[in-house]
């Protein structure tokens, strides 16, 4: 895969504090690349940085080889940045709003007509073209800075934050236009306290801490490596203990105890197939009638509590 974005050895300074510290990241080309960590872990602070607004202490980035802190105007074009905070004009109309953006990127004639229509079908804004910015719900407003942060056609887009505060509808259509910018070629840059919205959009993803970046990889491998143990829930038609010794021997089970009716299991997640099917045909044999089966694999909000209790010191 071909390298968007390299970031080596960044640190970022805030007088003594040190924001960032050491960190280093590869990105890919047209993959969506999630930051996690708590708020003061860090995430804007290499947003930031991306984007010129912070200078690195020491350190550095290059986005497409270029490196960012002798190139500004070039990554002005290449850029595109999607901030927590409303970034438009409130007393202008969203029309307005992406006429004069627009035209600061040099956009004019035929082409803004066209990109004008361009940026309003996609963020879901036709019918509201005339109505005055500041007016828009909460979640139109975060379409619009969707459609001025895009309006020059960046290879690159930083979402901080991008559905804090949404309501779920609106949430999923942002989901949507994130999962379709990057089949349209953008590489994408996610920070998100959202970990469901992480699992969901992101190809790869970071968590840092105080920070430090702790683990990079995909969320499938984070879950694997980080995320623990799957619990199985078996509800049974009558008392579960008799048979917990048995379930105890079969192989992959780590661990099960018994609450009534229900019998409670943990395997590793590869074992999980074989040990629910050994479960159910143990269960068939002693006669006893299975009236629910839930299994509850980990998540990346178990590989979040994991890495980051392991550096307080918590378990």
């Amino acid at each position: 895969m071909k390298s968007a974005i390299e970031i080596r050895d960044l640190t970022v300074k805030y007088g003594k504090y040190a924001a960032v510290e050491n960190c280093s990241l590869e990105i890919y080309e047209n993959e969506i690349f999630g930051i996690l960590g708590p708020n003061g872990a860090g995430k804007s602070s290499i947003m930031k940085v991306i984007t010129g607004q912070v200078s690195p202490y020491s350190g550095g980035a290059r986005v497409w080889g270029l490196d960012i802190s002798s190139n500004r105007g070039e990554m002005k074009k290449l850029i595109g940045f999607v901030p927590q905070e409303y970034s438009f004009g409130h007393d202008f109309t969203v029309g307005e709003n992406i006429d004069y953006l627009a035209r600061l990127y040099g956009i004019s004639g035929p082409d803004l007509a066209k990109r004008t229509e361009e940026q309003l079908s996609r963020y879901l804004l036709k019918d509201r073209i005339n109505q005055r910015a500041g007016d828009l719900s909460g979640g139109y407003k975060r379409l619009l800075n969707f459609a001025l942060s895009t309006i020059h056609s960046p290879k690159l887009l930083l979402l901080d934050e991008p559905t804090v505060g949404l309501d779920p509808d609106i949430r999923t259509k942002v989901w949507d236009i994130i999962s379709g910018l990057r089949e349209a070629g953008h590489t994408q840059i996610l920070t998100t306290h959202y970990l469901e919205e992480a699992t969901f959009l992101c190809d790869r993803l970071a968590i840092i801490y105080k920070g430090k970046i702790l683990v990079t990889g995909t969320p499938s491998s984070l879950i694997s490596q980080y995320g623990g143990e799957t619990k199985i829930f078996v509800v049974l038609s009558k008392a579960a203990e008799s048979i917990v010794p048995d379930i105890r021997k079969i192989r992959g089970v780590t661990s099960c105890s018994s609450n009534n009716d229900v019998l409670i299991s943990s395997c590793l997640s590869r074992d999980v197939f074989k040990v629910v099917s050994a479960m159910n045909r143990l269960i068939d044999d002693e006669g006893l009638e299975i009236r629910e089966n839930i299994v509850k694999e980990p998540t990346l909000d178990d590989v979040f509590k994991s890495i980051v209790g392991a550096e307080l010191g918590v378990k």
